[in-house]
């Protein structure tokens, strides 16, 4: 039996035209972008060419807007960390983010040495903005880093209202986009984002690939974290992947032709999934079902069900999903997300996370639903006993 995949969140299958554009980068072509003889000047183009693929899909002003990075842990942390020595010289030392960011951006604290308040989460998975707007009035904000879409959740932030607080009182925005790249349209000059995190393999390019957008505004207040040759503008130092940088800027040149459909057939794939598990009476609820989401994120809360067994027995049944974060599996305490969202410990630990991506069929819908509703009987049977 075919393995079901609806964990796409976690990571998603390389696309087939991004493959065929990296499979020479793997074999025959071999120059390093930084020497001079014919070899090199090729590798160089195909960056140069990348670079120009993202800078045109996230509507950056220039090319050289983007510096590529090893995905969007590295990016944010180049964001938050390559900012605070600027923003200790400028005065402007605080730093607002929010309660349900990712580690990548919450593990960061105890390593930057200014203060960073975390902005509370409301019910509804949307980050408070009447909060924001008052810390932004009555503290010195240097920057303010808010995620565009949960990546537990699926749910939006409102990225565009953020950023023109943040244009109002002077302070740099930044905010991380690995979720939202691929599942909504983000123009960042139009939005007004200074430094924008992406990371491939979320939307069809290979793991170990990913860009920090940074703004002709900031570009020459952000430091490098990491020390070595001039590659990446000198702020990102080492041989270039040139492989993976061709496999994202193809995957954002593939995206940039089949967005719009692909964001409408993950709400078609989104409403089916919930029409089945309802038509199969099965009980649960659609976690912030009335939020403006992203179609390929579904939360949903089956009362009674541990999220960590449903997991495994759908596991055996050959569907993977997920619970939380990958970043967070393993861990034995409920999401942060969750209870940040003011989620019980028991609402958190019975809720999954089910993601669609580019190779969902809709076959695979009517499958899967049947699948996790029987695992889920099967474990309410067994406590019933």
């Amino acid at each position: 039996m075919d393995m079901i995949y609806l964990d796409h969140a976690a990571t998603t299958p390389v696309r087939k035209e991004v493959l065929e554009c990296m499979l020479p980068w793997l074999s025959c072509n071999t120059g390093n972008a930084s020497s001079l003889h014919s070899a090199g000047k090729q590798a160089r183009a195909a960056i140069n060419q990348a670079r120009a693929n993202i800078s045109e899909l996230i509507g950056a002003e220039h090319a050289n807007d983007i510096i590529f990075t090893s995905g969007g842990t590295e990016s944010d942390n180049m964001a938050l960390s390559g900012m605070s020595p600027s923003l200790i010289q400028s005065g402007k030392r605080v730093i607002l983010t929010s309660e349900m960011e990712h580690h990548a951006i919450l593990n960061q604290i105890p390593h930057i040495d200014l203060p960073i308040q975390k902005a509370p989460v409301c019910s509804n998975g949307v980050v408070d903005l009447g909060w924001i707007e008052d810390r932004l009035n009555r503290f010195d904000v240097g920057l303010v880093s808010i995620m565009a879409v949960n990546n537990e959740t699926g749910v939006k932030q409102p990225i565009n209202e953020i950023a023109d607080l943040c244009r109002k009182y002077g302070a740099i925005f930044h905010t991380d986009a690995v979720q939202a790249i691929g599942h909504m349209e983000i123009n960042v000059s139009e939005v007004g984002i200074d430094l924008l995190s992406l990371s491939g393999h979320k939307f069809g390019a290979p793991d170990g690939i990913g860009a920090l957008y940074i703004s002709k505004r900031v570009r020459d207040m952000i430091s490098p974290i990491s020390y070595g040759g001039g590659q990446e503008l000198g702020l990102r130092p080492g041989t270039e992947n040139v492989a993976g940088i061709v496999g994202l800027g193809a995957a954002a040149h593939t995206l940039m032709g089949c967005m719009r459909e692909e964001i409408a057939q993950y709400e078609l794939m989104s409403k089916m999934f919930i029409k089945h598990l309802h038509t199969y009476g099965c009980d649960f609820q659609v976690n912030f079902e009335n939020q403006n989401r992203v179609g390929n994120i579904l939360s949903l809360y089956f009362p009674g069900v541990e999220s960590e067994l449903l997991l495994r027995m759908c596991d055996a049944d050959r569907l993977c999903i997920s619970a939380a974060s990958a970043c967070s599996s393993g861990s034995k305490s409920p999401s942060h997300v969750l209870t940040a969202c003011g989620f019980t410990d028991d609402k958190a630990r019975s809720t999954v996370r089910i993601s669609f991506g580019h190779t969902t069929t809709i076959d695979e819908i009517n499958l899967a639903s049947v699948k996790l509703f029987c695992c889920v009987r099967k474990i309410r049977e067994m406590f019933r006993k």
